[in-house]
């Protein structure tokens, strides 16, 4: 028996649950993990969930095994492929837990991990420029010799 527009169905479901990471003009496609992996994800997350650093850390070691969070939050020939193309390793990383957060919490939690990102980025870059209020106050008092 052939159910009928399953294999249409089924490419839809696929192609709407994968991750695109744009990059320096690349765009990185991540087609959803197996069901393996997907598991593993959830246990990486689950271990930081932990009471306390060191109860985190264990259990962290113990999702990861030999695996590192970028290859198994991106997959392995991702990494690779980011590595050939000499992306930075802190991008990497972000990638990564930007992945790992679209995967175990979905794509909704993982924008407003990047949005929350880009917020506190603004407001440290921010908070190192000098304000025009201090500017002005500071050309002002040179003028007048002070």
């Amino acid at each position: 028996m052939k159910i009928a527009g399953l294999d249409d169905f089924l490419a839809d479901v696929e192609e709407a649950n994968t991750l695109e990471l744009p990059y320096r003009g690349r765009t990185y496609r991540l087609p959803q993990p197996n069901l393996h992996r997907m598991e593993r994800c959830v246990e990486v997350w689950n271990a930081h969930l932990g009471d306390d650093r060191a109860t985190q850390q264990a259990a962290l070691g113990e999702a990861l095994g030999d695996d590192t969070i970028p290859r198994l939050a991106l997959g392995a020939d991702v990494v690779e492929q980011m590595e050939a193309d000499e992306v930075p390793g802190v991008v990497v990383t972000e990638f990564a837990a930007v992945a790992l957060t679209a995967w175990v919490r979905g794509p909704e939690v993982a924008q407003k991990l990047v949005d929350m990102r880009v917020q506190r980025r603004k407001a440290a870059q921010d908070s190192a420029m000098p304000s025009k209020t201090k500017t002005k106050a500071r050309q002002s008092a040179k003028k007048r010799g002070a």
